[in-house]
């Protein structure tokens, strides 16, 4: 059964989407005052907010306070501290992403950080730390072996070593549990220059030397037409029409916003990595499809995350306003060396044909 035919359908945000979505964000929390209200509203437990010192309850806190004077001990209480938002600067950055996540609506974090004119990487934060704060939520849920998405493994990390493509990342897990790793014969048919298969395809077409040339400066992780251009040293029409070839001659693959990749063939693990597991992996070659689409691809070292996300934006009967801030009310503080520490295990959650 298709994963996206029996389960509610995801509702990205690309170009116009985002755009009218973010305008039904802000008629609703127009001012940053509104947005730090929101931020407060999630983490709000069900009896309201206590005094830290000597447990009274808040009757002081004005519209959009994050702190507020205990009227019995006086002291101040900052209602954000110890929770997922404590100390976080992009206040409308962090409201409007915790609001699309908890609507279920998708976009890649290049497409935010463009659409909130802030830095990618700060977008990548937001959107890793909400997804660590969810992922903590996916207990009892059937776990994969992490192998089976090597195809989506286009993206680097700080896992991944100098030089190799990122999918090198997950031969250490092969390693460490015995699994085949039936696409590569060693190490150095990863590496950034040798894609063989795809090679002895472009031999067969007789490329012309500007189609080499781009070929040449393509690899699996997705880059701009602009940078593309930069390095070739090629006229930017002539680089359009050559990536046109080169995309008919099924060599590259276009993806959202003008971004290129060169298409590595890789065979899949044994089946019976796949038998010993749960019957979920049927629902792997979608999730892969839908990221690649969305998110540009992903990397090995944050494949729990995103499937963290997938469980926020295809499972609507589970997640709503009521769950998403009782998860936010119960989350504790994420710091960066988290994000940065964090690596997803050889065998990730997924979210099963089921709801919760």
């Amino acid at each position: 059964m298709s994963l996206m035919n029996s389960l509610p359908n995801i509702k990205s945000l690309v170009d116009k989407d985002l755009q009218r979505n973010l305008k039904q964000f802000f008629s609703a929390y127009p001012s940053y005052t509104d947005c730090l209200e929101f931020l407060c509203k999630l983490v709000e437990p069900i009896d309201g907010f206590h005094c830290k010192f000597c447990g009274t309850q808040c009757t002081t806190r004005k519209f959009g306070g994050k702190t507020f004077r205990c009227a019995n001990c006086k002291k101040i209480t900052n209602v954000l501290a110890d929770t997922i938002f404590g100390g976080k600067r992009r206040i409308v950055a962090w409201a409007t992403r915790s609001w699309f996540l908890m609507q279920g609506y998708a976009t890649s974090s290049n497409d935010f950080a463009r659409a909130m004119n802030i830095a990618q990487s700060t977008a990548d934060l937001i959107f890793t730390e909400l997804t660590y704060m969810v992922l903590q939520e996916m207990t009892n849920m059937p776990e994969i072996y992490s192998g089976e998405f090597r195809m989506g493994f286009i993206r680097r990390s700080r896992e991944t070593e100098a030089r190799m493509h990122p999918v090198s990342e997950h031969m250490r897990v092969d390693q460490q549990f015995n699994y085949d790793s039936t696409e590569v014969q060693d190490d150095s048919e990863l590496t950034e220059s040798s894609y063989e298969e795809s090679e002895n395809q472009s031999a067969q077409l007789q490329l012309t030397d500007a189609e080499k040339e781009l070929v040449k400066q393509l690899s699996a992780e997705a880059i701009h037409i602009d940078e593309l251009t930069k390095k070739s040293g090629m006229p930017a029409s002539a680089v359009s029409a050559t990536l046109t070839l080169l995309e008919l001659n099924e060599l590259i693959t276009r993806l959202p916003g003008d971004r290129y990749a060169r298409k590595v063939i890789l065979k899949e693990l044994p089946q019976k990595a796949r038998d010993k597991l749960s019957p979920s992996w049927a629902l792997i070659d979608e999730f892969i499809d839908y990221i690649r689409k969305y998110h540009h691809g992903f990397s090995r070292k944050y494949l729990q995350n995103y499937l963290a996300a997938f469980w926020c934006y295809a499972d609507r009967k589970f997640w709503n306003l009521a769950t998403f801030a009782e998860v936010c009310s119960r989350s504790s503080p994420i710091t960066y060396n988290d994000v940065l520490e964090y690596v997803s295990p050889p065998f990730v959650r997924v979210r099963s044909g089921e709801s919760r």
